[in-house]
C-alpha cells in the first residue's frame, strides 16, 4: 500500500516538476519580451524629445 503510494507520489512530483519548468520558460518569454519592448518605447520616446515636450516651462498655461 505504501510503495502505490509512494509512487504516485513521484509521479505527481514528476508531473509538477515539467509543470514548472514550462511556467518557467514561459515567463522567462514574456519578460524578455516586455524588456525589450520597454526598452523600445523609451527609446523613441527619447527620441522623439519628448523630454522637451514634457518640461516644466513649456506647459505652463497662461
Amino acid at each position: 500500500m505504501f510503495k502505490e503510494t509512494d509512487k504516485k507520489f513521484q509521479e505527481t512530483d514528476r508531473v509538477l516538476s515539467e509543470k514548472f519548468k514550462e511556467t518557467d520558460k514561459k515567463l522567462n518569454k514574456l519578460e524578455r519580451l516586455f524588456t525589450s519592448q520597454w526598452g523600445k518605447l523609451v527609446e523613441s520616446l527619447v527620441e522623439g524629445d519628448i523630454v522637451t515636450l514634457l518640461k516644466p516651462e513649456r506647459n505652463k498655461r497662461y
